[in-house]
């Protein structure tokens, strides 16, 4: 893996350009600086020159101190090259690993170009020129494109940063949620040209964030509410209770004897007891005892588990101890 390669054009068998087009396709050699040493001035060789893949030339007789120069500029610009490529694989590493690609928007062109990472959260193909950002679109989830599109007027028109969060369906029909920010660009006289900004998938990340705060409202042997969550809609209960002059009502509940199950049977005989009794107290209640209904619980929301074998109900439009 040479650091610099020197090549004639005019050889045996072999010209310098084909020998360039060749060396480009080893491995480890596409970055390589090659310059070209050519006896022909013309406009075509030059032109050939670089469609083979020479990174520089220069014309015989050869300029002996005049190309030492150029072959120590072209070994330090490699370097830095080199340097910058690293630091672009390092930077698309580390968006591949937080699930980040980055995008720009012209807005004198109306150009769009989004990073490799980007178009791979969206499902697309890898693209290095501009693409259509109506090819987004389609992936934005209905319910959330209204949303998106307003959050990037008011980064457009009022010079607000861009944080928004948004639902995208891949064509596979996998649903991501994806978290945008970005900001105006302008040019050196304060006018806006141009927008660039980050797309993440936080899919994961919501989805843990959903579970922390389901398991601290809940239990987790029964999927009912916990005492923290019962007393939050107590509270909300009775306030409404007061505004339409209603009553409410709590059960109290608790099995007897049911140590006696566990030091019997076993803590598992127990446990799946008590997912037997909460099943059939959530069968038992009224829809409208339901408050607050969550996806995962339905309606057993309206019951709580305080802890152990103590479970409370919360009715809601009770007048009469009777009813």
């Amino acid at each position: 893996e040479p650091d610099l390669v020197l090549l004639d054009v005019q050889m045996p068998g072999l010209d310098g350009f084909t020998t360039c087009e060749r060396l480009r396709n080893l491995p480890g050699a596409r970055h390589t600086p090659v310059m070209m040493m050519t006896g022909l001035d013309d406009v075509d060789s030059i032109r050939r020159a670089y469609e083979s893949g020479a990174t520089d030339f220069i014309t015989k007789p050869i300029p002996w101190l005049i190309l030492s120069h150029r072959v120590r500029y072209l070994l330090r610009a490699a370097d830095n090259v080199a340097e910058l490529r690293r630091s672009r694989e390092r930077l698309a590493a580390a968006q591949r690993l937080a699930r980040m690609g980055s995008w720009q928007l012209d807005l004198q062109t109306g150009r769009f170009h989004a990073s490799e990472e980007a178009l791979a959260l969206y499902g697309m193909p890898r693209d290095d020129g501009p693409i259509d950002p109506a090819a987004l679109r389609p992936l934005i989830h209905p319910a959330d494109l209204a949303g998106l599109e307003k959050a990037m007027v008011a980064c457009l028109e009022g010079g607000d940063s861009l944080h928004h969060d948004y639902r995208i369906v891949l064509p596979g029909g996998d649903e991501r949620v994806m978290h945008s920010q970005a900001q105006l660009v302008h040019d050196e006289t304060g006018r806006r040209v141009g927008l660039e900004g980050t797309v993440q998938d936080v899919t994961e990340r919501r989805r843990a964030e959903e579970q922390i705060l389901y398991l601290a409202y809940h239990d987790a042997l029964t999927g009912l509410g916990n005492r923290l969550l019962f007393k939050q809609r107590l509270g909300i209960a009775l306030a409404q209770a007061r505004r339409v002059e209603s009553g409410i009502g709590v059960l109290f509940l608790d099995l007897d004897h049911f140590k006696r199950i566990n030091d019997t049977l076993g803590h598992s005989v127990g446990d799946l007891l008590l997912q037997g009794v909460a099943d059939r107290l959530v069968t038992g209640v009224r829809d409208s005892d339901t408050v607050a209904r969550t996806p995962a619980t339905d309606s057993a929301a309206a019951i709580s588990r305080l802890g152990g074998d103590e479970f409370t109900i919360l009715l809601s439009d009770v007048n009469e101890a009777q009813d």
